[in-house]
């Protein structure tokens, strides 16, 4: 049995420690070339429910990714995922890559 793809439904996919490119097979160039970067900010958030006494605190994580995350790297700590061709931060990469998949390409 032989199975067969139209080419522009493979996606391609090319993590490196500086870049990932991502786009479809059959093209020239890849759609997206993006900074391998996160850039994360913990924040805290006062719950709207809690009583005027209670200290009912909650932390929250902002992301940003790529470009994003150099601009704003004094207001971000920034993350490397990938380091030397291999994946150090499997979970940061995940998030690098849901991004990728659902905003750029």
């Amino acid at each position: 049995m032989e199975v067969r793809f139209d080419e522009s439904e493979v996606i391609v996919v090319d993590m490196g420690t500086g870049f990932i490119k991502a786009g479809y097979s059959g093209e020239d160039l890849p759609r997206v070339i993006i900074p391998t970067v996160i850039g994360e900010r913990e924040n805290e958030i006062l719950e709207d429910n809690a009583a005027a006494g209670d200290d009912k605190r909650k932390k929250d994580v902002s992301k940003k990714f790529g470009l994003d995350a150099f601009e704003n790297r004094s207001d971000y700590e920034l993350h490397h995922p990938i380091q030397r061709g291999i994946v150090q931060e499997w979970d940061r990469i995940t998030d690098l890559l849901d991004h990728v998949f659902t905003n750029e390409l």
